[in-house]
């Protein structure tokens, strides 16, 4: 029943009535006051943080790098004071993949300033930034950081890898295998990446059998070790057993790795050095010119391109135009090596002048 209102004498009932729903009906159409309508908003951008971060976070395992930015950014927008530490940690690690180092800093900065605990991954992250930058000292600054946590931890063992990098980066290689040694514990190991660079220490002091001994421990390891590259590890046998003098060996386990990846443009490399060192010359041109095809290094490409003419001519003189001359690099090499004039550039050099 609805009441009438003050100084309603006199007015008819059923007008009244009428005037009163409308007014009812208008209060209901406008809604809650402004204040109710902003709590109800903060739960909205709250899911487009979240919905935005998951996708992104999605986007980065499968490799997609420039859709996990665009997605992180949008979460760390929608964000209330843009506090989105894990999407900070991900965009850091979206643009270290994309070697974007200035963007990645910001970011793992920006992570570390939010987080509130388990912080040792940001840490982590700035010190692999800074690797890449070569920025030695606060790289180190970061490692020691999660290096002094009272745990002993997979973070603090990746750090004691970093710390190696950093005396590696140094050329102080003593003390960079001792940080790869604690990093890898006690044996059986299973921790590949430190596993992998203490054998390439004992192959920068020439330690060839020992190195061949520790990458052919990976391959019968009772662990899975994660991120082992097999492609890798028969290349780098075989390049100790070529120092060792065991071309043969060398050349099994070459052919062992383009196996696994017929593309491996170093594999094809080290190939066509060791075949243009034996005077294998049509073979070793076919080398040359996989990695050609396959290679990364543009300095090293034209190498190859410039040893491959000089073998072609060799092989093929006829085919060579009458005034055919060496590049100025190749020019530079002979020059440097003060060769007779029987070894004059027109001629085959000597293996060790490939330019390798």
């Amino acid at each position: 029943m609805l009441l009438k209102p003050p100084g309603s004498a006199g007015v008819c009932p059923a007008l009244t009535n009428a005037i009163l729903a409308l007014i009812m009906v208008l209060v209901l159409s406008i809604g809650p006051p402004l204040s109710s309508q902003a709590k109800q908003k903060a739960p909205l951008t709250q899911d487009q943080l979240m919905k935005n971060y998951l996708i992104g976070l999605e986007l980065y395992k499968k490799k997609d790098y420039d859709g996990a930015i665009d997605a992180l950014l949008q979460s760390v927008y929608f964000a209330r004071n843009s506090y989105a530490p894990t999407s900070y940690y991900y965009l850091g690690c979206s643009y270290q993949a994309k070697h974007d180092y200035t963007k990645a800093i910001e970011a793992g900065k920006k992570y570390l300033e939010q987080a509130t605990d388990n912080t040792a991954n940001g840490h982590l992250l700035l010190a692999e930034l800074y690797i890449a930058t070569d920025r030695l000292d606060e790289a180190e600054a970061q490692c020691l950081i999660v290096i002094g946590l009272p745990d002993i931890t997979p973070e603090t063992m990746h750090a004691r890898f970093l710390y190696g990098k950093i005396f590696e980066a140094r050329k102080d290689y003593g003390e960079a295998d001792d940080q790869y040694t604690i990093a890898l514990g006690d044996p059986p190991w299973s921790y590949y990446e430190a596993w992998e660079a203490h054998a390439e220490i004992a192959m920068k002091n020439k330690n060839w059998s020992a190195a061949y001994s520790l990458f052919n421990s990976m391959l019968t390891s009772e662990h899975k070790l994660k991120g082992f590259d097999i492609v890798k590890c028969y290349r780098l046998m075989g390049v100790c057993l070529l120092k060792k003098g065991d071309h043969q060996g060398a050349l099994v386990n070459w052919h062992k790795a383009l196996d696994f990846n017929q593309t491996d443009a170093d594999t094809h490399l080290e190939l066509g050095i060791m075949l243009d060192s034996e005077i294998h010359m049509q073979s070793a041109i076919d080398e040359y010119k996989q990695y050609i095809r396959y290679g990364q290094d543009p300095v090293k490409i034209q190498k190859a391109k410039e040893r491959v003419l000089m073998l072609e001519q060799k092989l093929h003189p006829g085919d060579a135009p009458y005034d055919a001359k060496p590049s100025p690099y190749i020019r530079k090499q002979y020059k440097q090596q003060q060769l007779p004039p029987e070894q004059s550039p027109e001629g085959l050099p000597q293996p060790k002048d490939s330019g390798f």
